[in-house]
């Protein structure tokens, strides 16, 4: 059974069920928006009695607390993800537990991009020294093996992509990055994750731009940032339209840049993400 709001078992609709479904699809829609507090306190005041569905709850508060570290460089997810795991260790679950190990791929390829604490950026580690080779080669076996132990080729794609950004950004090694990107793409395309599909135009906008095909490039991040307004993700759909700003600036509208980059702003600092903010401060200025 799952309720929400169990403080008012008294009420005339103390017998109605809420689908977990519906709380956790509707938990990943807040997240999308930006509603990280939002996602987290619905969860928190949800209920379940099965003890997978307290393994899939965990997971979500998880998946919520790893998103918000990201976007916001919070520190709440390490104690989310050990929840998780202490869930999992009451009703295993193979798929679950490769969920669960996703996520601390995700949250340990946050860390050692944003090593030093600064503003995060796509460009590469904050750290000067980037991270250690061995952290790098760590990430890489995990995420070829989670590549390999997928239980769904829709999820290999996420495991595709992190094995990009891992070999891209983090390796420095820009040949064979897109390969990885392309086939989260099309896995992506395949199989209907929009979100996912996102990011991959994103990564591989940088790679045309990077080779100084511009038009190509614009492509690229127009479909990622069309894709990331109609699946309701906010925060992405700002950070990539910072990047269409940049470009208009590369190509030489300087006036189409800044109006862009002033309603990012707005919009970025609403909901907390300085950092995306301060990015389109300075396009605004300049």
């Amino acid at each position: 059974m799952t309720t929400t709001d169990p403080s008012h078992a008294e009420s005339p609709t103390a017998g109605a069920r809420t689908s977990l479904d519906a709380v956790l699809s509707a938990a990943s829609e807040l997240v999308l928006g930006g509603r990280w507090d939002a996602a987290a306190l619905l969860l928190d005041s949800t209920v379940v009695d099965d003890p997978l569905d307290r393994v899939r709850l965990a997971l979500t508060v998880a998946a919520v607390e790893t998103d918000r570290d990201f976007w916001l460089r919070t520190s709440g997810a390490e104690e989310a993800l050990k929840r998780a795991a202490s869930a999992l260790e009451t009703a295993p679950d193979r798929a679950f537990a490769w969920e669960l190990d996703l996520l601390r791929l995700r949250r340990d390829y946050a860390e050692a991009l944003f090593a030093s604490g600064d503003a995060p950026t796509d460009e590469g580690p904050t750290d000067p020294t980037g991270p250690a080779a061995s952290v790098i080669a760590d990430l890489t076996n995990r995420a070829t093996e989670l590549h390999e132990a997928a239980p769904a080729p829709a999820r290999a794609g996420w495991t595709a992509f992190y094995h990009g950004l891992i070999v891209d950004v983090l390796a420095g090694d820009h040949a064979s990055a897109p390969a990885h990107y392309e086939e989260a793409l099309a896995l992506a395309e395949r199989w209907g994750d929009d979100v996912l599909a996102s990011y991959a135009l994103r990564h591989l906008g940088g790679h045309t731009q990077d080779a100084g095909d511009l038009e190509r490039t614009k492509d690229l991040w127009e479909r990622s940032t069309v894709l990331r307004q109609s699946t309701g993700f906010v925060p992405g759909a700002l950070a990539q339209q910072i990047l269409l700003a940049v470009l208009a600036r590369e190509t030489g509208d300087t006036a189409a840049a800044s109006a862009l980059a002033t309603e990012i702003g707005r919009w970025a600092r609403a909901l907390g993400i300085e950092y995306v903010a301060a990015q389109a401060d300075g396009l605004a200025q300049s």
